[in-house]
C-alpha cells in the first residue's frame, strides 16, 4: 500500500473563521484545537485518539469518536476540499451546481458528468442498500451527495480513505464550546443491567454513553487504587455518560436527574458525579485507559482487534450484545467488549491467536457469524474507522 503523510510540510492553518477553519491536510487536531478554544470554538469532528490525527486523515477516513451522537460525521462538517486530481491539477472543491459542468478544467468536468451519470442510473440500489442504522462509515457513502440542484464534492470524497482524489487542504465548521459538561459513571451488576440502563439513557440525548464490559474492569481496577475506587469489583460492567449543555447548571441538572433515575430503578449499583472539569477529566480517563489495558495481557492469546467496529441501531444494542455472546460462546471463545453505546457500535476484541491455524479459522467463523447478525439487524461492519483490509471482504454484503 501507500501512505502519504502531509503532516511535516503541509501543516499550516490558514485562515480561522466566525464559523469555519481552513487548514492543510497535515495540521493536527490538538493544533486546531488549540487555536479555535482561543476563539472559543471547537471542531465539530473528533475521532477516537483524537489530538495527533490530522484533519487530512480524519477526513479521508470519516472517522468519527466517543461523541459521534452528538458531533457526528467529519463528512456532515466539511465545507470545501483544495484536491488533486489524477491528471496532477489542483482544484478547489465545494457542491457544484448539477446542470453546469464546471469550467477551466476539463478532466474536472469529464469527472462531474460521468459521476453524475453513475449516481442516476444506481439511485434505487443506492438508496435500497442503506443501513437501518444512522451511523454508517462503509464504503463510499452516495445517498446524499446528489440533490437535485448539486454535486456535493466534499461530503462524496469524505471517507473514501485515499482512493478517489488527494487533498491538500480542508475547510470545516466549527461550533461554539459548550458552556457546561456533566459526567457520570455507573457501575453494574452485569452487561444485561447496563444494556437496560442504556435503554433509559439514550431518550435523554447524551453526548457520549461509554460501556465496558467486566473484563475490561478487572483490567482498569488492576490499574491502580484509584481506579479500583472507582467502580467495586463485584461490578461486571460500567457506564460512563455525558452530557453537554449552553450552561453548567443545565449539564448538571442533566447529569443529576439521570443519576436519580437510574439509582432509584435499581439499575445501577452505585453512581459517581463528575460536575467539574477536573472530575469529568477523572472518569474520562478511566475509559481512555480500557482499551489499552489489552495490550498489557501476558500468559495467554492477545486481544485480536478483526471485528471490531460493527454498529446497529442504538435501539438494537440490547438485542445484539445478547446473541453476540451467543456467538462467542457457540465458537468458545471468550472476549472483551468496548461499546459506544450511544450510536451502537461495539469494539469486539477476541481472546485468540492469529498465527494458530485454528484460532486463525475461528476467528474468521466468528466475523462471519457476527456480521451477518449485524446485517439482520440492519447495522455496519464499519462505523466510526476506516474500512480497510480487515473488512474488504464483507462490503460486498
Amino acid at each position: 500500500g501507500i501512505v502519504l503523510d502531509f503532516s511535516r510540510f503541509l501543516n499550516e492553518i490558514r485562515a480561522v473563521g466566525p464559523e469555519t477553519v481552513r487548514a492543510q491536510a497535515g495540521a493536527s487536531w490538538e493544533q486546531v484545537t488549540c487555536q479555535l478554544a482561543r476563539a472559543g470554538r471547537r471542531l465539530a469532528v473528533e475521532p477516537a485518539g483524537a489530538a495527533p490525527s490530522t484533519l487530512g486523515g480524519i477526513v479521508a477516513a470519516n472517522a468519527a469518536g466517543p461523541r459521534i451522537a452528538r458531533l457526528g460525521y467529519p463528512r456532515d462538517q466539511v465545507v470545501a476540499l483544495r484536491t488533486v486530481l489524477d491528471t496532477g491539477d489542483v482544484v478547489d472543491l465545494t457542491p457544484l451546481p448539477r446542470t453546469t459542468p464546471p469550467s477551466g478544467n476539463d478532466r474536472l468536468a469529464t469527472i462531474h458528468r460521468s459521476t453524475i451519470a453513475l449516481l442516476e442510473r444506481h439511485a434505487e440500489a443506492i438508496v435500497a442498500e442503506l443501513p437501518r442504522t444512522p451511523f454508517n462509515r462503509c464504503g463510499y457513502l452516495l445517498h446524499d451527495v446528489l440533490t437535485t440542484e448539486t454535486l456535493d464534492y466534499p461530503r462524496l470524497l469524505a471517507g473514501t480513505e485515499g482512493t478517489l482524489a488527494l487533498f491538500t487542504e480542508v475547510t470545516l465548521r466549527t461550533e461554539p464550546l459548550p458552556g457546561g459538561r456533566g459526567v457520570a459513571l455507573f457501575a453494574c451488576v452485569d452487561m444485561q443491567a447496563a444494556s437496560k440502563a442504556v435503554a433509559r439513557i439514550l431518550p435523554r440525548r447524551p453526548a457520549a454513553c461509554e460501556l465496558l464490559d467486566g473484563r475490561l474492569l478487572s483490567l482498569v481496577r488492576a490499574r491502580g487504587a484509584e481506579t479500583a475506587r472507582l467502580v467495586p469489583a463485584h461490578a461486571g460492567a460500567a457506564l460512563l455518560v455525558e452530557f453537554e449543555a449552553d450552561t453548567p447548571d443545565v449539564a448538571r441538572s442533566q447529569t443529576l436527574d439521570l443519576i436519580d433515575e437510574l439509582v432509584h430503578e435499581r439499575l445501577v449499583l452505585l453512581a459517581v458525579p463528575g460536575l467539574t472539569p477536573d472530575e469529568a477529566v477523572r472518569l474520562w480517563g478511566l475509559v481512555e485507559i480500557a482499551l489499552p489495558s489489552l495490550e498489557t495481557l501476558r500468559g495467554g492469546p492477545p486481544a485480536v482487534t478483526g471485528v471490531e467496529d460493527v454498529g446497529v441501531p442504538p435501539a438494537q444494542l440490547p438485542s445484539f450484545l445478547t446473541r453476540l455472546q451467543g456467538v462467542l460462546q457457540r465458537h468458545e471463545t471468550t472476549a472483551a467488549m468496548f461499546v459506544h453505546a450511544a450510536a451502537g457500535q461495539v469494539h469486539l476484541r477476541p481472546f485468540l491467536d492469529p498465527s494458530d491455524a485454528i484460532d486463525a479459522a475461528r476467528l474468521w467463523a466468528i466475523a462471519e457469524d457476527t456480521y451477518a447478525l449485524v446485517f439482520e439487524l440492519g447495522g455496519t461492519v464499519s462505523s466510526r474507522h476506516g474500512t480497510g483490509l480487515a473488512r474488504t471482504p464483507w462490503v460486498a454484503k
